[in-house]
């Protein structure tokens, strides 16, 4: 049985991350690749997983405050920084990360974590809920851009008649190869606050393939406890 709870936050992640705080980076093999990850604190485990243009700094702000109670671990995904591309990108898919993220949890070996996930992050949290509910304590989704809830809509078709135009023009711009422009406007549409922009940087090189990597709408119901936000400011 899915339990949902819907609300609306006025919120944006708050990204200050200076290099003498930040913990240890470790990485974890994962597929075939290693995959970079941070953790800190005790108790039960909570996985954060960033969105599009991001990586495990865009969790940075929530450390301190969920290692006081939890083991914390944020990690970056497949072809994010600072993981090195073993290809050229063209298998970028959501199929592959959320593979990859079942992977991850596994390869902790701690049993069922608690998922916390935002914007791409958060369709990964959410589908990895319904197919591996084994893995899954709780499932936190932060503006997962479901838009198949909305498509048939008055409000809905002009919000997504509005996205579909920004995201060309960046697609555009992204496959002309001016990648690091094209992830200033990406993060500058999204309205993420200044610091975040550094991430979006630190990553335009996964722009292209990940804004032509299509992501899928569940087809079976969650089984385990879900919250479902929508964005514009979490802060720790």
């Amino acid at each position: 049985m899915l339990k949902v709870v819907a609300l609306g936050l006025a919120s944006c992640f708050a990204l200050s991350v200076e290099a003498a705080h930040l913990p240890e980076m470790k990485q974890l093999r994962v597929n075939g690749v290693d995959l970079a990850y941070v953790e800190d604190g005790s108790g039960p485990t909570v996985v954060f997983v960033h969105g599009a243009n991001g990586d495990w700094r865009t969790w940075e702000p929530w450390r301190p405050t969920v290692a006081q109670r939890y083991r914390y671990v944020a990690y970056s995904l497949r072809y994010h920084w600072p993981n090195p591309w073993p290809g050229d990108g063209s298998d970028y898919s959501f199929r592959l990360h959320t593979e990859d993220l079942a992977a991850f949890i596994r390869a902790l070996n701690v049993g069922p974590v608690h998922l916390v996930g935002s914007s791409y992050g958060a369709r990964l949290v959410t589908r990895v809920a319904v197919e591996y509910p084994e893995l899954v304590r709780s499932a936190v989704a932060n503006d997962p851009g479901l838009i198949e809830l909305i498509r048939d809509t008055p409000e809905g078709k002009a919000v997504l008649a509005d996205r579909s135009a920004a995201i060309a023009n960046i697609r555009e711009i992204a496959m002309a190869g001016d990648t690091p422009r094209a992830s200033a406007m990406f993060w500058d549409y999204v309205d993420w606050i200044e610091g975040e922009a550094s991430a979006a940087l630190a990553n335009h090189r996964s722009l292209r393939p990940s804004i032509r990597c299509p992501t899928s709408a569940h087809d079976r119901a969650m089984t385990v406890f879900s919250l479902v936000t929508q964005r514009h400011s979490w802060r720790a």
